[in-house]
């Protein structure tokens, strides 16, 4: 085990879990890093948007090492794992455990994610794009530098193993049109993976549900794109 202190500030909000479908082709224990710069109003995880007093450091350490004869991954999510502190010492940790690592984040930390990657910490990302650059502060209810955001997909192209760029699409927020342009814009056509996720309502959020036709029309053009995929509920 490494010598490194534990100290990831109580940012885990819960104990870990174990998860079938969050790192793909791997059974994954799963935590929720609380904390997150962006205020999208369709978050289905609004509840991680302010860090509260998470798990203790070290009970989700002794999870994880109970674990890991179930569990050969570990998926990162939040919140935003990349803001605030203790992503690093958590991961220097896990990875020390032996675990493959999937990381989910918004890309407002082209720095960090960077970091990562060159120190081996992860081997998997996750990144939301929020929707077409005139657009992304609609998307995201806060001021985006899309500079971070660009130099964040071009870092994630070039340097990681295994990735995916994705998109929750939300009734009156997104159109084909936009999806058309925001691949453009970001250069998806060139990427892993790109995914379309319809988005789901639930407690605390403002958006209705999709109906079948309309989820229809709006993927339908992208539906036979060999590197976009269509995720239902």
């Amino acid at each position: 085990m490494s010598p490194l202190p534990c100290n990831f500030s109580r940012r885990v909000a819960s104990l870990p879990g174990l998860s079938l479908i969050d790192y793909p082709g791997r059974v994954a224990a799963l935590v929720f890093f609380q904390g997150c710069n962006f205020r999208c109003p369709y978050c289905h995880n609004h509840a991680l948007l302010k860090q509260g007093t998470g798990e203790r450091d070290e009970d989700v350490m002794d999870r994880l090492r109970r674990m890991k004869g179930l569990a050969d991954a570990l998926a990162v999510t939040g919140g935003e794992p990349t803001w605030g502190e203790g992503l690093v010492p958590f991961l220097e940790r896990v990875c020390d455990m032996g675990y493959h690592v999937k990381l989910d984040t918004n890309g407002s930390a082209p720095n960090l994610l960077e970091q990562l990657l060159d120190r081996g910490l992860v081997e998997y990302l996750a990144m939301d794009l929020k929707h077409t650059p005139g657009k992304y502060r609609e998307a995201c209810g806060v001021d985006v530098p899309l500079d971070d955001i660009r130099r964040s997909v071009e870092i994630i192209m070039n340097k990681t193993p295994v990735y995916e760029f994705r998109t929750t699409l939300v009734p009156g927020m997104h159109t084909a049109d936009d999806i058309a342009e925001i691949i453009r814009s970001f250069s998806l056509d060139q990427s892993q993976s790109y995914a379309l996720q319809q988005y789901v309502p639930r407690e605390g959020t403002l958006f209705p549900a999709w109906n079948s036709r309309e989820w229809d029309e709006i993927t339908a053009p992208f539906r036979s794109v060999e590197n976009i995929g269509v995720r239902e509920a």
